[in-house]
């Protein structure tokens, strides 16, 4: 059979949820696990990193998707959301600031608590990070600290030189070299394509970036259309006030469905490349993706690094 990763793989995936603690934090973290109950323990691990404020669960369709094709996939709620800091009554700008670093500051530390956590459950053999948003810049973040780290997926991440008016103004500029995947969106408002294209172009290992044709931000979650219309219709204040207005209807924009199957198709085919080595993933990649992406009734831009 030929190399598909659009589909479904052939384990049924269970999920569960413990409780992982972190003595040097004392700060409790519920994680999620996806696996099948035939998945070897040695099998590569995926470590998820959801959203700013988003849950472990925010993109479940990819992380079982993964765990149906043999990954172990973890993923924990961040530190902005377990031990949250509410902003002081009439928050000034100082303030305001000292709370955005804390927020900053936890990410890196929270997925490498994950995969420590992960790492003494399980005996994988190779380990790949995959994040969205905030998740994406937490991604390569821990890639470029931690050298446990064999593969990255970046979807939409924060981390450009000049980030928009709002968005996390904390860039990024890596230096080891780890294959990554760069996801972006054509029509997405706080993290446009040229901002992903700039955090593409200055990473070490970057491979591929393609960007989902006639979509935003939230087309790399599981509910859509319920997260991209709650963003129109918040009554923002401050740098990010312009942000709802900007944005799209939904129903003006690509269907929930072929997002889900562009992101499940790439990232599989990524991380079963480099994590793997599977040879027919590379060429699903490397030949001809833009007409195998049209077939399955997706309009992409792929672009290449070499």
């Amino acid at each position: 059979m030929s190399y598909d990763p659009f589909l479904p793989g052939p384990l049924s995936v269970s999920s569960r949820t413990v409780t992982a603690h972190d003595a040097s934090r004392d700060r409790d973290f519920p994680v999620e696990i996806w696996r099948s109950s035939h998945t070897a323990d040695t099998a590569p691990l995926i470590c998820f990193s959801h959203h700013s404020y988003g849950t472990r669960k925010s993109s479940s369709f990819l992380c079982t998707h993964l765990a149906s094709h043999g990954y172990t996939v973890v993923a924990l709620d961040h530190s902005e959301v377990v031990a949250p800091v509410a902003p002081a009554p009439d928050e000034t700008a100082s303030q305001r600031q000292q709370r955005v670093d804390r927020i900053v500051a936890d990410r890196v530390p929270d997925a490498r608590f994950l995969l420590d956590t992960a790492g003494a459950m399980f005996a994988p053999t190779g380990v790949g990070m995959a994040g969205h948003s905030f998740g994406g810049w937490t991604s390569i973040g821990l890639a470029d600290a931690d050298e446990r780290i064999d593969a990255v997926v970046a979807i939409t991440p924060g981390g450009a030189a000049k980030p928009q008016p709002g968005v996390l103004d904390a860039p990024l500029y890596p230096t080891r070299s780890v294959p990554t995947l760069f996801l972006a969106a054509e029509y997405d408002v706080p993290i446009p394509p040229a901002d992903v294209r700039d955090l593409f172009a200055r990473t070490p290992g970057a491979t591929l970036m393609c960007t989902l044709g006639n979509a935003d931000h939230f087309h790399f979650v599981d509910d859509v259309a319920d997260a991209h219309e709650a963003m129109r219709a918040e009554e923002v204040t401050g740098d990010a006030a312009w942000m709802p207005g900007a944005m799209r209807p939904i129903d003006e924009l690509c269907a929930p469905e072929p997002a889900h199957a562009f992101t499940r198709a790439l990232v599989l085919a990524h991380f079963d490349a480099y994590l793997r080595a599977d040879d027919a993933a590379v060429g699903f990649l490397c030949n001809g993706l833009p007409r195998t992406l049209a077939d399955h009734g997706i309009g992409a831009d792929v672009e290449v690094r070499r």
